[in-house]
């Protein structure tokens, strides 16, 4: 697992149960990571969020179960990676992101 700066965040691993998660205007100092984390059925959402370092959603488990995955207007300054052991159900929305590095989507797969 890369290193946390301070300011960083990491859900690795962690398990969502049902429900919706929210972190809709959250600004964060660090990367953002989600390495191998289990989804729960529900709706994630990361709308104007402002991401100022690497953000990864690596090997998340249980993508199927994901209702929406929304980043609607969030801003990252460095790569953003997304990928899954399944597929997701939904379409990831990007609207109106901002970025100014790369978009790997390397194993990120759509099943309606």
């Amino acid at each position: 697992m890369p290193p946390l700066a301070r300011g960083g965040v990491s859900f690795s691993g962690a398990t969502f149960g049902k429900g919706h998660v929210s972190f809709n205007d959250a600004t964060f100092g660090g990367k953002y990571l989600f390495l191998g984390s289990t989804l729960g059925k529900g709706k994630y959402s990361f709308e104007n969020v402002e991401f100022p370092d690497r953000t990864m959603f690596h090997g998340l488990k249980n993508a199927s179960a994901v209702e929406s995955f929304s980043f609607k207007f969030a801003k990252f300054k460095d790569s953003l990676e997304i990928s899954a052991e399944d597929s997701f159900n939904c379409v990831v929305d990007l609207t109106g992101t901002s970025m100014s590095n790369q978009v790997l989507l390397e194993n990120l797969k759509l099943q309606f």
